[in-house]
């Protein structure tokens, strides 16, 4: 359970005959007050408090509750900070007059289906309603199926991050890509148009993934470089030289909300030829059989097309070429210092002033549009502020810098694989290692996720 959770209710509602409580609607409960009241007029029953480590509150009600009409049988509330924020709840049928109900109270919200699940939601009000285990869709949709609803409460803030979208307009294009990398007996780095997407020195990993839209530039055209690395063997011991069987194998894959499919649209691995290796007197193995085998390292470099990207990023338009800053990794030092100070003292204000270039960045290269997406990004960074037990910085770190010269990054100057700059809890840590760009003030500014 969320540690963060300061206190979650859960309301189970019996309806049976001899019940003559009140009907009580769950469309008119918008926050605690009305919760805590709704309560107050209910006998209750199997009551149970937890305080450790999160203060649970558990109690069963009987009472008679309706959504738009139709009756529910089970309803979970949960609180935050002393606040509602969310609101679960199933009904047994009748999905097709809450569905015409939430439209014309919402307007015309956002629909998806599956073979097995239709689903619609409104992301202004985070109101998200299912049909679970149905194989139709809106046109074939009644008030024989049953359906699930989610009411979600943001208690929303107003500043710059939370009113990104305000200012952003809309694609049409609302592609994603992901990388999938298997490697042999090798390490690797992979950069997408010069960023970092993917670090891993581990022999024979499988899966390794990176969603990538934060690396594109506009238009068709995109690059993607794999470095490949000696790695590490089996037993964590460095290797001084690129392997016989030193091959890397990328996949990129694009999704989209609006798509259940994930067409692949890369498909390539470093350079090699399959043969046959004896492995003993009288027996051989086929495998495949690096042609970079015996090198320090290598790169590979692979041009390709996606359907085009619509837009710039912001950051662009800013950044200069920090190869001709002398002192350019003192001054992103000192800006992570600022970072690592405002989360500390978790001043809400600075962060906002810090990251906002930073959020505007993926706002756009993930076509997040919604109040609720700068809501939660918002959300995101304050919790992440107050549940931070420590951060490190690593002083000594060393600095990449994409081949335009534009950005840069902090990279761990130990070779490991724990972030330069990252924040941490009792459980995780956080990384927060950000490209940065310079603009021709000599400002910094954090860029790209």
């Amino acid at each position: 359970m969320n540690r963060l959770y300061t206190g979650v209710l859960l309301l189970f509602v019996i309806t049976t005959s001899s019940c003559t409580h009140q009907q009580i609607r769950i469309e008119n409960i918008h926050n605690r007050q009305q919760l805590d009241s709704v309560i107050a007029l209910l006998p209750k029953t199997d009551v149970r408090i937890d305080s450790v480590p999160v203060r649970i509150l558990q109690m069963r009600l009987k009472g008679l509750f309706t959504y738009y009409g139709q009756p529910v049988n089970e309803l979970q509330a949960y609180t935050k900070d002393e606040k509602l924020t969310r609101i679960g709840f199933d009904m047994e049928k009748g999905a097709l007059d809450v569905l015409n109900a939430l439209e014309t109270t919402n307007g015309t919200g956002l629909k998806e289906s599956s073979s097995t699940r239709l689903s619609w939601k409104t992301t202004e009000k985070n109101i998200e309603f299912g049909v679970p285990d149905f194989e139709g869709n809106l046109l074939t949709l009644s008030n024989k199926e049953k359906a699930s609803i989610s009411l979600s409460f943001n208690n929303p803030v107003k500043n710059r991050i939370t009113s990104i979208y305000t200012s952003l307009h809309p694609s049409s294009n609302t592609n994603n890509y992901k990388l999938e990398v298997d490697n042999d007996e090798c390490g690797y780095r992979i950069y997408v148009n010069g960023f970092l997407a993917l670090e891993h020195l581990g022999a024979r990993t499988l899966g390794v993934t990176a969603d990538i839209n934060q690396y594109l530039v506009k238009g068709k055209q995109q690059q993607i470089t794999v470095e490949v690395l000696p790695g590490k063997d089996y037993n964590g011991i460095s290797r001084k030289q690129l392997h016989l069987e030193s091959v890397v194998h990328v996949v990129m894959n694009r999704w989209s909300e609006n798509s259940s499919q994930s067409p692949v649209v890369l498909d390539f691995r470093t350079p090699y030829v399959d043969t046959s290796l004896r492995t003993g007197e009288n027996s051989s193995r086929y495998t495949r059989v690096s042609k970079l085998r015996g090198q320090l390292s290598a790169r590979v470099n692979n041009d390709f097309e996606i359907d085009a990207v619509p837009y710039e990023l912001p950051c662009y338009a800013v950044a200069t070429d920090i190869r001709k800053i002398p002192d350019a990794k003192e001054k992103i030092l000192a800006h992570y210092h600022k970072l690592q100070e405002a989360y500390e003292k978790k001043e809400a204000e600075q962060l906002e002033n810090l990251l906002f270039p930073l959020e505007q960045n993926k706002q756009i290269a993930w076509y997040q549009f919604k109040a609720t997406d700068s809501q939660s990004a918002w959300t995101n960074i304050m919790e992440r502020a107050k549940g931070a037990t420590g951060s490190k910085l690593d002083e000594k770190a060393t600095l990449y810098i994409t081949p335009d010269g534009r950005f840069a990054k902090l990279l761990p100057s130990d070779g490991s694989d724990r972030p330069a700059f990252y924040l941490e809890d009792a459980a995780n840590i956080y990384p927060l290692d950000y490209y940065v760009a310079i603009n021709k003030n000599g400002e910094v500014q954090f860029a790209v996720n």
